[in-house]
């Protein structure tokens, strides 16, 4: 059909309605008194086919808007509407489902867990705290005095335990569950009606050691040598000295540019091992090496992955990966530097330097600074692709389309350019150019270029346009020019939203949208005068806001919008830690201070859950505590335009191809013989049923009573009477402390003491505050544990009575001297204390090492557990002078 009407449409869920603007597709300007027939069409399963019903005649007022009421839209598939004014007739089939009230806020409950930690052993504690919140909207509440049946599920979701408890005044209630000692593993849940929580009950060995890979510091391409560094070190701040490193180097390509028609596999390049030195530091080279059966017009990136693992002597292993990505380029730049500069809030061009892994890299970059010339006419987005030749007389092409591009003329990289500024300069990072001279550039096109020193490509080019505040007039040639001061604000700022058209006047609808409310709405004629919108940052506009532009002009149709972000940084609190440690002493008693105040330094009264656990644990399971219940608001409908697209295309050419005949081949198919089978693709994964009887190897009974009668007189130390016996370090739980409800003073001040266990690792310690009025904010710091001399046992997790037992223990010298340590050691039987001869080598148990500084060290002994034991006990105890553990 061949119009002059263009419709807008604007589902409106509130008033169950559709909103229409009736407007002149080429002038936007509106068209009153113009006569519209709604029709609703829905599917009728009686005559199984769809059917039209009449809404009714509705007429534009005189902005051009009418509204039409769809109170029964729920079976309705969709609106046909025609619009009819002196001849000029326009249908347009519309899809409006409405929902009514279904985004209205309704007030709802919700239930926050925070626990002690994120996974557990069978048989042990799990802490928790539950906050229970009240939210409408972005407006929130603890509740006070509210019942709650706080339950523990299971992997199968088997209910395990419950607690009935009642909130507190700080809308909080804690309590405890035991892990059942036999049970699947798994995860488990803490749960309300309104909330749940999950935890991992693992039977896991905990982590002694760690790797960490460094960041690659400089910029490297294809056919360098590559070397990756890292670390192996204790949880307790010693170093994994003379530690072997295992490692595999595979590389992979992808495509990002164009598409490969294979997919690659990754092919391992190098592998070997390679030592820790006494920091515990190693070093892995390798050269990054091109696939040669890839061709380079294709652009492909290498992703090169180095995996690790590391044993230590006690035989605790880990891995670790770093993946390194290269191509033809080894700096990527990213010039940042908005679309359109306002010269009075211009900072100056921002250019970042960085690997193919993201990574901030030293580059001497090269940057100029042009001022375009664009054509002398205001032109149209193009709606096709730029013609190779060009048939039409340019004056009569001009005359026929105004505001068509001819050729070439959209082009920017071919519009005519004055150089106005160059420089080189050494980035490292992020680095700032032209501050200064931005500021003072007029209003008009311009384009900054970036390099990098003698790489070959990778340049960027950004083009952008100035504009100024002061200006009244556009100096710009575009149809459809627009500024938006910031995109930032916080209430009580005042933006600025600038609207212009270099081509004609045109009819500009302007709404600023809260959420899904409309708070403006006004339509204006914008020209080469600078039509300016005034926008005052409300308190209610936290949550981030919206403006919209909408207009047509010459058949096309022209929509902006921007959500300005306002973030709720009166709901965010700061928390502070007053306590200064360098390190944590196992078994001192401790008194820690929180200090709690809002976002602008002033104490704040708020409710405090504070705790600490191992932080190895991360490495399974990472606990962090979240409780911020504000979100970003969903914008309602935006207006739809119809009629401005294909909407039918056919194929005038089809190509004939002379295709080879296919043939099938089938091939006899395997017998299973009854058993089960799972098939996947052209892959068969068979279930092989088999009974095996198994058998227990024994020792020879001469042979075991030779082995014992030979190894049955280890050479016992003399007991010594030590004056002062180091304590024994009895303590070791994961979790140091826990504490649910804890409330600061008038100074935003609360304390609390604690002891630290007897573990040698690192602690994670948390803190978590809110208020009545849900302002939360949230802390967290590590701490390492250590001490001059340690001695760590590694234990297998269980024994069976009569095995024999390599123990072993490490040592550690964090001092600063060399340290001569002597190790003894005490088996005895837990029930009833009585000390027990287990060594099976002739050889004193009185061990004697001598440890550098920062060095590690290993003992052991070999042990035969009793066939009538229980339960073993061991005393280990390492002295060096006044040193002992």
């Amino acid at each position: 059909q061949v119009t002059q009407l263009a419709l807008l449409s604007q589902k409106n869920n509130a008033a169950t309605a559709l909103n229409l603007y009736l407007l002149n597709r080429y002038s936007g300007q509106p068209v009153a008194g113009a006569g519209v027939k709604a029709f609703a069409r829905f599917y009728d399963r009686r005559m199984d086919g769809q059917r039209q019903i009449p809404l009714g005649t509705f007429t534009s007022d005189e902005t051009g808007f009418l509204q039409i009421g769809m109170k029964d839209n729920d079976r309705y598939s969709g609106i046909v509407l025609q619009a009819s004014v002196q001849g000029d007739t326009t249908v347009i089939n519309t899809y409006a489902a409405l929902y009514g009230n279904l985004y209205e806020q309704k007030p709802y409950e919700r239930t926050y867990f925070f626990t002690d930690r994120a996974i557990y052993r069978p048989g042990q504690t799990v802490y928790f705290k539950a906050v229970q919140v009240e939210q409408k909207g972005n407006k929130a509440r603890v509740v006070a005095g509210k019942k709650l049946v706080v339950s523990l599920r299971g992997p199968q979701y088997k209910k395990r335990d419950a607690l009935t408890l009642v909130t507190d005044s700080s809308g909080s209630v804690s309590g405890s569950f035991i892990l059942p000692q036999e049970a699947l593993n798994g995860r488990f849940v803490l749960q309300t009606s309104t909330g749940s929580k999950g935890v991992l009950m693992e039977n896991y060995k905990r982590p002694a050691f760690y790797i960490a890979f460094d960041t690659l510091q400089k910029a490297v391409s294809l056919g360098d040598s590559v070397t990756f560094t890292g670390k192996v070190a204790y949880y307790f701040g010693g170093a994994g000295a003379n530690l072997p490193v295992r490692y595999t180097i595979k590389r992979q390509s992808f495509f990002p540019v164009f598409r490969y028609p294979e997919r690659q596999a990754a092919t391992p390049l190098a592998s070997g091992t390679v030592r820790t030195d006494a920091e515990g530091r190693f070093r892995i080279s390798f050269r990054a090496l091109a696939d040669p059966a890839v061709p380079q017009t294709v652009r492909p990136v290498y992703r090169f992955t180095v995996h690790t693992d590391v044993t230590d002597a006690s035989g605790e292993t880990h891995t670790a990966e770093k993946e390194l990505r290269l191509s033809r380029l080894s700096v990527l730049l990213h010039v940042n530097i908005s679309g359109n500069v306002v010269a009075e809030q211009a900072q100056g061009i921002d250019i970042t330097a960085r690997n193919l892994s993201g990574r901030p890299v030293p580059a001497t970059v090269h940057v100029q600074l042009y001022k375009l010339v664009p054509p002398g006419r205001a032109l149209l987005p193009a709606l096709w692709p730029t013609p190779d030749t060009v048939l039409v007389d340019k004056q009569v092409f001009y005359k026929s389309f105004p505001h068509e591009a001819y050729g070439p003329e959209l082009d920017k990289n071919r519009w005519p350019r004055e150089k106005l500024a160059s420089i080189d300069l050494k980035v490292k990072g992020k680095t700032r150019v032209f501050p200064s001279r931005l500021s003072g550039l007029k209003p008009g096109y311009y384009l900054v270029v970036a390099g990098v020193a003698g790489q070959n490509g990778g340049g960027v080019k950004k083009f952008f346009t100035v504009s100024s505040e002061k200006m009244k007039k556009l100096p710009l040639k575009t149809v459809f020019w627009h500024s938006l001061s910031q995109t930032r604000a916080e209430p009580g700022d005042r933006l600025q939203l600038m609207a212009a058209s270099g081509a004609a006047k045109l009819h500009l609808l302007y709404e600023l949208v809260n959420g899904r409310q409309t708070e403006q709405k006004v339509w204006v004629t914008a020209g080469k005068k600078v039509v300016k919108f005034p926008i005052q940052v409300q308190e209610s506009y936290r949550g981030d806001f919206t403006v919209r532009l909408t207009t047509f002009f010459a058949n096309r149709f022209f929509s902006w919008s921007r959500t300005i972000r306002v973030p709720f940084t009166d709901k965010k609190l700061q928390i502070g830690l007053e306590t200064n440690r360098n390190y944590l002493k196992p078994g001192e008693k401790e008194q820690w201070k929180v200090v709690v105040g809002n976002m602008s330094g002033l104490p704040q009264s708020a409710f405090v859950v504070a705790g600490m656990y191992d932080a190895s644990l991360d490495g399974y399971a990472a606990n962090r505590w979240k409780m911020f219940p504000y979100r970003r608001k969903t914008t309602g409908p935006a207006w739809q335009v119809y009629l401005f697209r294909a909407v039918d295309s056919r194929t005038l050419y089809f190509p004939t191809e002379n295709s080879l005949p296919q043939t099938y081949f089938i091939y006899p198919q395997v017998s299973w013989f009854g058993y089960p089978v799972f098939l996947q693709g052209n892959k068969a994964y068979g279930i092989v049923q088999t009974a095996v009887a198994l058998r227990e190897k024994t020792v020879p009974e001469e042979r075991e009573k030779k082995s014992l009668k030979k190894e049955e007189n280890p050479v016992l130390p003399p007991e010594k009477k030590s004056p002062l016996p180091p304590p024994l370090r009895t303590d070791f739980n994961e979790t140091a402390f826990f504490y649910p409800d804890l409330v600061t003073d008038q100074n935003g001040q609360t304390s609390f003491t604690f002891t630290v266990p007897d573990v040698l690792t690192q602690w994670k310690f948390m803190a978590l505050a809110y208020t009545p009025g849900m302002k939360t904010g949230y802390f967290e710091k590590k701490f390492v544990a250590r001490k001059a001399l340690s001695i760590l046992p590694n234990l297998p997790r269980f024994v069976r009575q009569g095995d024999r037992l390599l123990f072993t223990a490490r040592l550690s010298n964090l001092s600063e001297k060399t340290l001569p340590v002597t190790v003894n050691i005490v088996f005895f039987d837990p029930q009833s204390g009585k000390k027990l001869n287990l060594f099976l080598l002739r050889r004193r148990v009185e061990q004697l090492r001598t440890l550098r500084p920062g060095e590690n060290g290993l003992v052991s002994w070999m042990i035969r557990i009793p066939d009538s034991l229980q339960f073993l006990g061991y005393r280990i105890r390492a002295v060096s002078g006044s040193y002992a553990d």
